[in-house]
């Protein structure tokens, strides 16, 4: 849960799709830096850090949903 590598900025994540979740919690949610963005075979696709939310952490020791 705490985490050395989670990063949150003042305000949290707005992104244009929210992906079923509400603003509340992109507010308190941040990019893991510990582990880097995977390439992707599709043509259109951008890398981007892991986002989870402030209770989370970088995820370690928990299955990742998304």
């Amino acid at each position: 849960m705490h985490c050395r590598y989670w990063q949150h900025d003042p305000g949290g994540i707005m992104p244009v799709d929210l992906a079923d979740e509400l603003t509340d919690w992109w507010a308190r949610a941040g990019h893991c830096n510990r582990h880097p963005p995977h390439p992707s075979s599709l043509s259109a696709a951008k890398a981007h850090w892991l986002v989870t939310h402030a209770s989370d952490g970088c995820f370690e020791g928990i299955e990742k949903l998304r």
